[in-house]
Parts: structure tokens; C-alpha cells; sequence
């Protein structure tokens, strides 16, 4: 889907393209090559927002390795701190979520659980607090 601004969503191709996913540093990276390799991950799980070819936003679910659908929403950022063109950094976090929800969640079912992990010195860091 391509959205005003040249914004593009759609979800990863497969495990080659984890380095444009971790364009966005989050806690969890180190642990999504084992999770896609052990099925707690796919790649139509883990949903990408590029502007002219660059990582803007991400979305990622979690689940057992052979769940149907997954059992958490566990990765959701969306770029700080640059330049926002077109003034639309909440509009595309809302678009990808929904654009990512329709295809990953089955029609009719509740979505699951958002959890978000932070360090344990969060209160420390002004980024962790905002999140």
C-alpha cells in the first residue's frame, strides 16, 4: 500500500531483509533472526513503513510456533526524531497498525495483547519514558 508522501507498507519478504527491520534499534532485535527460524515470527507478521526505500515504521507480532495467528503485538515504533515532511508521523504509525491488523488478524477475531518491553532503568532515559 502506498500512502501520500511515497509512504510504503508492506510486510517483510523474508529473514534477509531483518537489517532494514532493525533499522528502528528496539530490545527485542537480537532475538528476531531466532524467532523467525523457530516460527514464532513469519515474515508476513513483521510489517515495515518505508519512505523512498527508508524504514519510517515497524510492526511485529509473536506467537507459538504453531498458532494460527499470533498471541502478541510486541513491536510498534515509528521514527523519532527527524525531519517529518509531511507532518504525518502519527497518520502513518495508524495506517501501518491498521494496514498490518487486516492482513495478520482474521476478520471478526479480537486483536491480541500489545506488550512493550523497556529496560529496567527506564525512568533513567527520556526515550524509554516517552514510549
Amino acid at each position: 500500500m502506498t500512502l501520500p508522501g511515497d509512504i510504503v507498507i508492506r510486510p517483510l519478504t523474508g529473514p534477509e531483509e531483518l537489517d532494514l527491520f532493525r533499522a528502528i534499534p528496539y530490545s527485542l532485535d537480537d532475538e528476531l533472526a531466532d524467532d523467525l527460524a523457530n516460527g514464532h515470527r513469519r515474515p508476513g507478521w513483521m510489517w515495515v513503513a518505508l519512505r523512498g526505500g527508508r524504514l519510517v515504521a515497524k510492526a511485529a507480532w509473536w506467537g507459538g510456533r504453531d498458532d494460527a495467528r499470533p498471541a502478541a503485538l510486541d513491536v510498534l515504533d515509528v521514527l523519532d526524531g527527524v525531519p517529518d515532511p509531511d507532518g504525518d508521523r502519527i497518520e502513518v504509525g495508524v495506517r501501518l497498525l491498521e494496514t498490518a491488523m487486516s492482513a495478520v488478524i482474521p476478520a471478526g477475531t479480537p486483536p491480541p495483547a500489545y506488550i512493550r518491553f523497556v529496560p529496567p532503568d527506564w525512568r533513567e532515559h527520556p526515550r524509554s519514558r516517552r514510549i
